[in-house]
Formats: C-alpha cells, sequence, structure tokens
C-alpha cells in the first residue's frame, strides 16, 4: 500500500485492558499505522497495546480521541437521525487519518517530498497520562517514556506538524 502512495491506518483494536501484545491485525503488521484510543489525556482502557505482531515494533503508532465520537449510521437506521455517538479506536483511527490526508496535501504545497510518518512522530503530543484500569508498561516500556507501547508517538498534533513542514497553520 505504501509503494502505492497509499498509508494503511487501522484501528488497534478493542481488547483485554491489561493484555501487551494485543494490537489487532491489521494495525499490528509493521508497515501498518495502528490508532490507539486516549480520552483527555488518559488511555482507552480497551485500547490495543503493543508491541506489533514481530513482537518488536512499538503499536499503536499514535492515540486519538475515543470516547463518546459522534459517527454516522446507516440511512436505515431509524430513530437516530443516522448518528450516535459510539466509543473505541475505530472512532479514533479517522483522526489520524484527517492528519494524514492534511500532511500530505501540505506535503504538496511545500513540494519538499517530506514524509507526514516522520513528522507526525516528532511532533506530537507526548503528555499522556498513567493508564487506569490497563497495563502502563509493555514490551518493557512505559507508559511515560516515548514511544511506547501504550501511546505510540502520541497524540498527533496537525497544526504543529504543518508548521514543521513549513506550511503556516493559524
Amino acid at each position: 500500500m505504501r509503494a502505492a502512495g497509499a498509508w494503511p491506518i487501522f484501528a488497534s483494536g478493542n481488547v483485554n485492558a491489561f493484555k501487551c501484545g494485543s494490537v489487532m491485525e491489521p494495525g499490528g503488521g509493521d508497515e501498518a499505522i495502528a490508532v490507539g484510543g486516549v480520552n483527555s489525556g488518559r488511555l482507552y482502557p480497551s485500547s490495543g497495546k503493543g508491541p506489533g505482531l514481530d513482537g518488536k515494533t512499538i503499536k499503536p503508532d499514535f492515540v486519538a480521541p475515543s470516547f463518546a465520537i459522534r459517527s454516522a449510521l446507516s440511512a436505515a437506521d431509524s430513530g437516530r437521525n443516522a448518528y450516535a455517538r459510539l466509543t473505541g479506536t475505530s472512532m479514533a483511527t479517522p483522526h489520524v487519518a484527517g492528519a494524514f490526508a492534511l500532511l500530505m496535501s501540505a506535503a504538496n504545497i511545500n513540494s519538499k517530498g517530506t514524509d507526514p510518518l516522520s513528522v507526525l512522530r516528532s511532533t506530537a503530543n507526548q503528555k499522556q497520562k498513567k493508564p487506569i484500569f490497563a497495563a502502563s508498561k509493555c514490551g518493557g516500556i512505559p507508559y511515560n517514556t516515548y514511544p511506547n507501547n501504550i501511546y505510540g508517538w502520541g497524540l498527533p498534533d496537525v497544526c504543529k506538524a504543518a508548521s514543521a513542514m513549513g506550511v503556516s497553520c493559524s
């Protein structure tokens, strides 16, 4: 997928809160970007935790808001006007996919050919809190050492990343 210019971004999965190495396929693969859930700086307890499928790769790569996210439902669902508040890593994943789309656009604007993954990693917010009711150390790395197998590189900061790419963010 990457060779074709696509970024494979997947949810890390909603699993046992204390189980490390629980990032689900396909997000656990080395070339995939896995997204875990975070709410107000604290891990969504069921968020899949790394390491990846190879037992070495940092997973998830990033975290994003995952609690009570307003989401579209099938038009066939009645009584909800086709929207509902849902929770989980599948609700966090579109945040990171959108961040990549914006940065890919920014990379085209400034034509430096900057790698959005590297920029998001280097500018991510790494001020996450100690997990409650979930593992706080996976793959030998504690939650407050970045990157780690709980929060990855952290919460993407799109404005900071765009600025690092030379694109004004206001």
